[in-house]
């Protein structure tokens, strides 16, 4: 019986090894994080957003963790208003954009930050259901992070 759990051993600490190293490249990727389907419960979020230590953690775990933070916070098919009101109350300024080619987020929250001569903003953009149903059919979470001047030397 030990032989046969030595294998599987070896195959449980292989497959950790590659999730660790395949999620340290995802961290790593300089790509926006796509628009993802709202994967909460229909309940109303409760409690603070979560930034991460945003001063001192990587720009690439915290745009991966508040991408996740935002696709598990709301639920596909939860009203827009609600996701609006629950970044309002942490203290996210939503507005909606201009409707234009493609198709561009119904909602747009962003919440920034100064400290240490940088800037952190995070942005949350909220997809209304196309097929005129009432309630959020995608969400995306975006994070950035720029320190000294801006690209436009102000």
């Amino acid at each position: 019986m030990r032989r046969s759990g030595l294998p599987v051993l070896a195959v449980l600490s292989l497959s950790l090894a590659l999730a660790l190293v395949s999620g340290c490249g995802a961290m790593m990727s300089s790509k926006p994080t796509p628009a993802t389907a709202p994967t909460a419960s229909a309940s109303r979020p409760s409690g603070p957003v979560e930034l991460g230590d945003y001063e001192k953690a990587s720009e690439g775990s915290i745009a991966s963790a508040f991408a996740r933070e935002i696709s598990g916070r709301y639920a596909s098919g939860a009203m827009m208003a609600t996701a609006v009101k629950d970044l309002a109350e942490n203290r996210f300024a939503c507005g909606a954009l201009k409707k234009g080619p493609g198709d561009p987020p119904d909602q747009v929250c962003r919440r920034q930050m100064k400290a240490g001569g940088c800037t952190y903003t995070y942005q949350v953009h909220l997809f209304d259901d196309p097929g005129g149903k009432a309630g959020l059919s995608r969400v995306r979470g975006l994070y950035d992070k720029a320190c000294g001047e801006d690209l436009l030397g102000g």
